[in-house]
């Protein structure tokens, strides 16, 4: 029952971005609370999903502000009225006494701040060996950090440094101590992590180490204790505890290698762009005056597809990364493999050449002859795919490189059924692949998650990898207009909700996919649900029959309306690497998404967009084709969506990350 606390107020500061898992559990214990009277501030980060409407059902005030943690948690302490303040995340579970004890533990040391001990809760092996991990930390000062402050103190010290993004609570903890040991409450905090995967622990620690370098240059090496992710005194003090669960243990290091890997990756890329700004001579340089100094002035970019009409996935990246590198002064030479005629070059691009002949499996003497020609004008080369490698080496270009990968197929087909062909292929591709990677001086992928698995299955790659994003090329479409280019295309109106699904059915996991559709969830769907699927191929298969209408529509001229018509657009990928385009050429159009994982992965955070695994997939359609958004609710996604996407993916962000690579990696 609450507790009369003297008049004390204590205002508990959630800060919350997309929680609506786990939000609701976190606001309802501190409402529960035994300590009376209590303050709940809700700070959101700009949530798309539910996380608001449930803040507003529990929270005395519910505040929007942007970016990362410190900034919301400095914003909350503002407009919080508590005398002491009391900072958690929205995937943590309060025992009923915490802030009574937290605050007994104030009086009893007459100090400022206190902390509460941690424990970590989930699913899954990973997450029982972060459990493990976690129970060595109890009592530790150099991993727990204060959670409750006086108001007075957390104010004179300035509160969460704005400037961190890792490593915060560690920073106003040391401030506020000044040396002391801060006393601890018994009541204990659950963190809810989930279901841990290896990917996200090493994209989360990748995401926050700059944050935790900072903290190390700030406060020297007396911090190491509390930044290094793997070499903890706490591992020694409890040595039998981790005996006792070997397997666990096992599990637990594999973890800590995994942070440190992606530190330590942080660390270096960090270092090489510090090297590149004191004028590295084996440097290549951004800006257009940088590049006249040092004779970098020619890129020479080899692609798949025509870059004049990209029709999605590789194309779409070489365009964009064209007119990202015009923009920067140097706008490339291109041999492509495929063009309309006749052909023009346009203003983003030095030359343009086109074999008369497609190359097949990217190659052919012809495309060998035009890489050789073209790279006789350029002085640095950047290859779109391995498959030009074979190509590249008869041309004997010996110009510095960089491997724009896009797609690395070894991974692709580790996701296949393990059959004899899809074995036999593997190997082929690793093979070309590592080959590829040995001659490359850097290998760009298009986000921290491909790139771990690119290390590991090609560990030359190790110290070349670096992340840069590509945008959809689309072209916007009118409501009213894509509605009538889509039912002429149908030829008949449409009344119901429209899905649509976008891919070239000569790659095998559009091909599954194309299939699981057409058969697993059109089936599933009510009558009045139209499903549409374009694309080479698309237009061979055929309807179950039963449920929603399927219409399998080909090749389609004007795809962007198609898209921008849909209520709903599909990724249902089970396999596939470099399959991101083609959501974020949804996202482009402000359209809800709903795929597998394996779709979304390096795009964490976009707004509109739904995952579940493939078997649950049909029941998340199916909701989502009955929870139709209001106009203003659409309104708001789509705004969201464009801002995420110029924030992430726009022509200036690409310019810039391109900008860093040539800056920052040596080429030769």
């Amino acid at each position: 029952m609450p507790v009369d606390g003297g008049g004390v107020m204590v205002s508990v500061i959630v800060t919350t971005r997309n929680s609506e898992r786990t939000l609701e559990s976190c606001l309802s214990s501190v409402v529960q609370q035994t300590h009376r009277p209590l303050e709940l501030v809700v700070v959101d980060n700009h949530s798309t999903d539910a996380t608001e409407e449930i803040a507003r059902r529990y929270a005395d005030r519910v505040a929007t502000i942007g970016p990362e943690r410190s900034a919301q948690r400095n914003h909350g302490a503002a407009i919080a009225s508590g005398e002491h303040l009391l900072f958690i995340d929205s995937d943590m579970v309060l025992e009923p006494d915490v802030v009574a004890e937290g605050l007994e533990a104030l009086r009893r040391s007459g100090l400022p701040a206190a902390m509460v001990p941690e424990e970590t809760v989930g699913e899954g092996f990973w997450t029982r060996c972060r459990i493990l991990e976690r129970s060595c930390y109890t009592g530790d000062d150099t991993v727990e950090a204060a959670r409750i402050y006086t108001r007075k103190e957390f104010l004179e010290v300035g509160g969460f440094d704005p400037t961190l993004n890792g490593g915060e609570d560690w920073d106003l903890s040391r401030r506020v101590a000044r040396g002391r040991r801060l006393p601890r409450a018994r009541a204990v905090i659950r963190h809810d992590e989930g279901r841990t995967r290896l990917r996200t622990v090493y994209a989360k620690r990748r995401y926050y180490a700059p944050g935790y370098l900072r903290y190390l240059r700030k406060h020297g090496s007396d911090a190491l204790a509390q930044g290094n992710p793997i070499i903890r005194a706490a591992y020694v003090r409890n040595w039998r505890r981790l005996a006792r669960h070997p397997v666990l243990t096992a599990g637990m290091i594999t973890l800590k290698a995994v942070e440190a890997a992606a530190v330590v990756e942080v660390a270096v890329e960090a270092k090489l762009n510090r090297g590149a700004s004191a004028g590295s001579p084996s440097t290549l340089y951004g800006p257009a005056a940088d590049h006249a100094a040092t004779g970098v002035t020619r890129p020479l970019l080899v692609t798949f597809g025509s870059v004049l009409q990209p029709d999605g996935g590789l194309a779409v990246r070489s365009r964009l990364l064209a007119e990202s590198l015009s923009s920067l002064g140097i706008p490339p030479a291109i041999v492509s493999t495929r063009e309309r005629a006749p052909i023009t070059v346009p203003a983003w691009a030095r030359s343009l050449a086109v074999p008369r002949q497609k190359a097949k499996r990217g190659f052919s003497l012809e495309l060998v002859r035009l890489i050789r020609r073209s790279a006789a004008d350029a002085d640095v080369v950047i290859l779109a795919n391995a498959m030009f490698m074979p190509a590249l080496a008869l041309a004997r270009v010996r110009l510095p490189m960089v491997w724009d990968t896009n797609e690395c197929q070894t991974l692709h087909y580790d996701r296949l059924a393990p059959s004899a062909s899809n074995r036999a292929k593997r190997f082929v591709w690793w093979g070309l692949e590592n080959w590829a990677a040995r001659r490359s001086r850097v290998a760009v992928a298009i986000s921290a998650t491909e790139a771990v698995d690119w290390q590991r299955l090609h560990p030359v790659l190790r110290g070349k990898v670096v992340t840069v994003d590509h945008s959809p090329f689309s072209s916007p479409r009118t409501a009213a207009a894509s509605r009538a280019k889509l039912e002429e295309l149908l030829g008949g109106s449409v009344s119901g909700p429209v899905l649509v699904f976008v891919g070239t059915m000569t790659a095998k996991h559009n091909a599954a996919a194309g299939r699981w559709i057409v058969e697993v969830l059109a089936p599933s769907l009510p009558a009045a649900t139209t499903v549409v699927l374009c694309g080479r191929g698309s237009e061979l298969l055929h309807a179950a029959g039963g449920g929603a209408r399927v219409a399998c529509l080909g090749s389609v001229d004007d795809i962007d309306s198609v898209i921008a018509a849909a209520d709903l657009c599909l990724a249902p990928l089970a396999s596939g690497a470099g399959v991101k385009t083609k959501v974020l050429h949804y996202l482009a159009h402000g359209r809800r998404v709903a795929g597998t994982p394996v779709a979304f992965e390096g795009i964490e955070g976009a707004p509109g967009v739904f995952e579940a695994p493939l078997d649950e997939l049909p029941a998340l359609v199916a909701r989502l084709c009955v929870d139709v958004e209001s106009p203003v609710v659409a309104q708001g996604r789509s705004r969201a969506q464009r801002e995420w996407m110029e924030c992430h993916h726009g022509l200036q962000h690409v310019a810039a990350q391109w900008n860093e690579v040539l800056k920052g990696r040596p080429l030769s």
